[in-house]
């Protein structure tokens, strides 16, 4: 039984057990009235959270290479314009929506349309304020918000923005942006095997004689490389049928790491079905 089947089950049960706890109860009418709201609320999150597990798994499943399909990332330069937007008639929703990061508005952006927002339910819109960062942390996959499509959507300038926020906004969004790249560029530079300020990182004298036996070169791969969200990773992990060995690497050199650190690392050997469902599922770098 997965994790996930046992905590639905885990949640029904629960569910099930105060709605019989309820009827067994004497509660007084105001107190079945605050029971009601709680429970609306509840309704709010899982309509919320339905919406933004929908985009993660869209994202999950379209490497950055392709364009999201229905041209989603178009809806992200138009909710950006309706939160910049200056003297918006929206008001109060708008001004609201700023208060978030770059990324979660970016995420919003792809889950909801402009109209969505208007017309949300209010318990709905307080839901998504509270819960919205906080969920995109949640699921880790803040890195595959950044891809071409997404980014042309984002940098796209409209003439009636509110200065002072939209600055904020794209100056947030550039040191975001450079930070991801340089993340990237890090990591291929690991990926592309030693140079002559740095020599192949060996993970040992156990290791290199478990690579030598089968005759494997550990600098030497090629192929495409990508950000693996952790929550998948944890995943594979699990299965005894498709890994074979996980080797960890402490570097001795200095690496071009964008904190100037030394970074150890992971090798996970998996079977090649299991990298392909991985790949499909991650960000392309």
């Amino acid at each position: 039984m997965s994790v996930n089947s046992l905590s639905l089950k885990t949640i029904q049960h629960n569910l099930n057990k105060v709605g019989q706890d309820l009827w067994k109860a004497d509660i007084p009418e105001v107190e079945l009235e605050e029971i009601f709201k709680e429970l609306l609320s509840l309704k709010a999150q899982v309509a919320v959270q339905r919406t933004l597990q929908a985009t993660a798994t869209l994202l999950r499943e379209h490497p950055s290479t392709k364009a999201l399909p229905k041209q989603q990332a178009t809806k992200v330069k138009h909710f950006i314009r309706f939160v910049f937007r200056r003297d918006s008639e929206e008001g109060s929703r708008q001004k609201q929506l700023r208060a978030f990061d770059c990324d979660t508005l970016k995420f919003l952006g792809l889950s909801y349309s402009t109209q969505d927002i208007i017309k949300m339910d209010a318990t709905e819109f307080e839901v998504l304020l509270k819960y919205g960062s906080r969920f995109l942390g949640y699921c880790n996959i803040g890195c595959l918000l950044y891809r071409p499509d997404v980014d042309k959507a984002v940098d796209a300038e409209f003439k009636d923005a509110d200065n002072g926020s939209y600055d904020e906004f794209l100056q947030v969004r550039k040191r975001k942006y450079d930070e991801v790249e340089s993340h990237q560029s890090s990591a291929m530079a690991l990926d592309t095997g030693p140079t002559e300020d740095a020599p192949p990182p060996l993970a040992g004298g156990q290791v290199k004689k478990a690579a030598e036996s089968a005759n494997i070169k550990p600098t030497s791969y090629h192929g495409d490389v990508f950000i693996v969200d952790k929550t998948e990773a944890r995943k594979a992990l699990l299965s005894d049928e498709d890994v074979w060995e996980v080797w960890l690497t402490n570097p001795k050199n200095k690496y071009n790491a964008h904190d100037e650190k030394k970074r150890s690392f992971l090798t996970l050997w998996v079977s090649e079905s299991m990298g392909q469902e991985l790949g499909s599922r991650s960000k392309l770098m």
